[in-house]
């Protein structure tokens, strides 16, 4: 077969026309610009979630190390006495120190033996309200005393849309019977 016949034929053309060109990049450049605003959205919303997690597993240690701290202490008091709920607690620990915590410039604070107090939250969580419910703390009375701890706080308060409330309770009970 001659190949000059079977080429005679078709048209010597061939390829894309500088319009089909430019058509194909501009559709390519709209949905890469969807793609990429898509992307940014996604790690956007990751780091600020990232962040809002940090900030509550923050304040669950908080409210978990106060916690296990008080379940081994005795001498359960509220500042001003019989004040419920009451915004500063103390109570002796295993060591035979004076332990308090305190709610202080929208921080949770504690002190231990006045060697003063120390924020035990992060900068980052605005805390609006500490609480303490003491139950059964009178001495001799042979009834279990009981903490319950109270916060309310916000989460992202700095960064604009990131604002997240907190809400947190946990009640705490000493291992052994106070005397």
């Amino acid at each position: 077969m001659n190949i000059r016949k079977h080429c005679a034929g078709k048209n010597k053309r061939s390829g894309f026309s500088l319009i089909e060109l430019i058509v194909s990049v501009g559709i390519f450049s709209i949905v890469a610009t969807f793609a990429i605003g898509t992307l940014l959205t996604l790690t956007n919303a990751q780091r600020k979630a990232a962040a809002l997690q940090s900030a509550f597993d923050n304040v669950r240690f908080a409210i978990e190390s106060m916690s296990k701290d008080m379940r081994t202490g005795t001498n359960y008091a509220c500042v001003p006495a019989n004040d419920y709920p009451c915004t500063h607690f103390s109570y002796t620990n295993t060591s035979g120190q004076l332990v308090e915590y305190q709610i202080s410039g929208n921080q949770i604070q504690k002190n231990i033996e006045s060697a003063g107090f120390q924020d035990v939250t992060d900068r980052s969580i605005y805390i609006q309200q500490l609480d303490f419910y003491l139950k059964n703390a009178a001495l001799g009375d042979q009834l279990q005393p009981t903490v319950t701890i109270v916060v309310h706080g916000v989460a992202g308060r700095s960064r604009a849309g990131v604002e997240s409330q907190i809400q947190l309770q946990s009640t705490v009970t000493p291992r052994k019977l106070q005397p």
